[in-house]
Formats: C-alpha cells, structure tokens, sequence
C-alpha cells in the first residue's frame, strides 16, 4: 500500500537488509537484472520481523489428530473477561492478547464446552509458557486435569519467576474416551485445543468487563496515538515490549504522544476506572 519503495540493486544470495522495524510487516518483489529478461518484478511476498515477544516471534509445537465436529472449545472466561471462540476444527490460535496476569498471583479459569448432541464427559488441561522458551514444560501446566460434562473451573498458580512479556498459553479439551491432554497432541481424538497470547507483568490486571471496546489508532503511528473507548481513562503506560516503564501519563485523555520515542514496538497499557488493557503498538 506504500507507493515508495527501497530498492535493493545488484543483491546477491542470501541478501541481509538490516533498516527493518521490529514486530512489522513487510511485502517485497525481486526483479532479475539479465540483459535478456523482460518479465519485470515477481508478485509480492510478505514476511514479519520478529520483536512481537515469545508468542508470536517462538514456534510452538502443532496440534495435530482432534476432531471438534461433535464437541469443542466453545468460550474461555479468565477472572471477568470472556472470550467465545466456537467451533475451530480442532485447534484455535487467538493473537489477541486479551488476558494479562501478574506474578505471584492466582486467577480462575473458566471452559465452557459447545456439543453437536450429546454431552460428553472432557478432560481439560492448561499450560502457560512461563520462561518463554517455546516448550510447555512440566513446570508450565497450569491445570493438570479437570473433568466435567459441562463447565469446568480452575484455579491457576502464576509464578513469581514468570518472565514478563507476551507468551503462550494453551489449552486442551480432549474426550474422557480418549484419554486426558497432552502439550503437543499427535494422535486422533474427540476434543479440541485453543492458544492464546496472554500479558504477564506486574501491572497486568484483569478487568470487570469485556475489552474488546477499547481500541488504538493508527498503528503503526509516527507521533499521536489515539484511544478509542466509552470508558473513563485513568492512566496511560508505554512500555517496551519486555514491560519496562518508558512513559506514563496520569490524566483524562484519550490519546498520547509517542514521537520521541525510537521506532520499534510497545506496549500501551490503558487503565479505566473498571479494567486495564493491554494493546501493542508499533512506532514508525
């Protein structure tokens, strides 16, 4: 959508180009320089730098073999925010990351199941990515096994050692008949497995309302970013994207200004007087 471009003349293999924002998108074209060729620039490709944190920049182990034509994930509620995804054929990976924890605290979770019939009997299990290494460890399941035919409720331990940042959590919903769930399911079974990326940061907090109506724009920017909400706004926080303060402003406004910062990617935590939301922002 950009109408300039840099052009890279007389690139070799293995081309290193270092002038890139970190968490972006970018689309290129190659073009052969053969006195013979007329067949101009290649369609476009797109690729995303890396900077975003473990959930997006790590590569997770695939879910594979579920089945959800008969029972699946149908909506995840952490404290009072609630996410409904529905029927996702068998694994849901959700970007957004709508739920944030502070360490050294506990937080229920909630799993509703959606059934085609019959209720079946399921077993879930939860794992957090806590060292942000991209393996859910031992150490990292948060919710070793519940069992219901309806609803189930947990109670999830966040670690004082949990590394601050957005990382992975998972979570699985297999049928009793088919045993209980693993972090990297490869056989066939009733059930269905979802991903989020979840905050983790000792200001994170989980609001009394859903979020989805507390939004920023434009992004990326390069001086005002602008929050959009019928909520109260209380506080603004920019941070890096490993949670260490940069900004914070203290009164009622619904924008701020983030021309001084360097170009890269952040965090906005946005505080109303009924939650805190968490967004990434990407400064250009």
């Amino acid at each position: 959508g950009v109408t300039s471009w840099n052009e890279v003349l007389n690139a070799t293999s293995n081309s290193i180009y270092t002038a890139l924002l970190e968490c972006t998108e970018y689309e290129f074209q190659i073009k052969t320089t053969c006195t013979d060729s007329s067949r101009g620039f290649s369609p476009s490709y797109i690729f995303k730098t890396k900077g975003c944190g473990a959930c997006y920049d790590l590569t997770y182990c695939d879910v594979n073999g579920t089945s959800s034509t008969t029972e699946w994930i149908d909506t995840v509620k952490v404290g009072n925010n609630t996410i409904g995804t529905g029927n996702n054929g068998g694994w849901l990976i959700y970007e957004d990351a709508d739920f944030s924890f502070l360490p050294n605290s506990t937080e229920f979770i909630t799993i509703i199941p959606g059934y085609s019939g019959s209720f079946f009997t399921e077993n879930y299990s939860v794992w957090i990515d806590f060292d942000q290494n991209g393996i859910f460890d031992a150490s990292d399941k948060v919710i070793n096994l519940l069992t219901n035919n309806g609803p189930v409720t947990g109670l999830m331990s966040i670690p004082t050692s949990a590394l601050t940042g957005i990382t992975k959590m998972r979570i699985g919903m297999i049928a009793s008949v088919s045993g209980n769930p693993v972090e990297c399911p490869i056989n066939s079974a009733y059930g269905e497995y979802e991903d989020y990326c979840v905050y983790i940061g000792p200001d994170a907090s989980i609001g009394e309302n859903n979020q989805s109506d507390i939004s920023i724009y434009p992004n990326p920017t390069s001086s005002i970013l602008n929050i959009s909400t019928q909520q109260n706004i209380q506080q603004l926080t920019i941070k890096s994207i490993d949670g260490k303060m940069i900004k914070n402003i203290n009164n009622n406004q619904n924008f701020i200004n983030v021309s001084d910062l360097p170009n890269g990617v952040y965090l906005i935590e946005i505080k109303t007087n009924t939650n805190l939301k968490i967004l990434k922002f990407i400064k250009a």
